[in-house]
């Protein structure tokens, strides 16, 4: 036999820990709660207390992804969108976690340039060019804002490329 009260604390103690998992572990913990016949006050807390500690790990969660992204990464797009997501989900904004719209995108240009380095990489080790390396390159051009120059010296270099096949 299941016991559901030490399943919802448990599930209860998780939350309040903050996780990346917040959605889940609170499904887990009402699944706990209505199973056993259970409110959250049997628990010791309250629905209240539980939307707060969700809210909580929205900020958490977003401020981790923030982290990662200005470590410099190629998958800049998810790691935004996985930010943005978090803060709407709480109802937070960028300053909740210390960041600017100007600094989020300052680090997709970054992430832009590591893609574009890494894309021109391949490119340059491949004996014929690749139609989709090709085309990421010129999306993460688009993407990251890079000066003109920088962008006609990528483009140059991809029309040699295709030139030596």
């Amino acid at each position: 036999m299941i016991n559901h009260f030490a399943e919802a604390q448990q599930w209860f103690k998780f939350l309040r820990k903050g996780t990346i998992q917040y959605e889940r572990i609170i499904r887990y913990l009402h699944q706990s709660l209505e199973a056993g016949g259970l409110t959250p006050e049997d628990i010791g807390t309250t629905e209240t207390k539980i939307q707060e500690l969700r809210v909580k790990s929205c900020e958490m969660t977003a401020h981790q992804w923030l982290i990662h992204l200005r470590k410099g990464t190629t998958q800049y797009e998810s790691i935004i969108d996985y930010i943005y997501r978090n803060l709407e989900a709480g109802k937070l904004t960028l300053e909740n976690i210390k960041t600017t719209e100007t600094e989020i995108q300052e680090l997709r240009a970054k992430g832009c340039k590591m893609a574009v380095s890494q894309l021109l990489k391949l490119l340059r080790q491949d004996t014929q060019p690749h139609v989709n390396i090709i085309r990421h390159i010129r999306r993460n051009l688009l993407n990251g804002d890079l000066p003109a120059k920088e962008v006609a010296e990528i483009e140059a270099e991809i029309e040699s490329l295709k030139k030596v096949v």
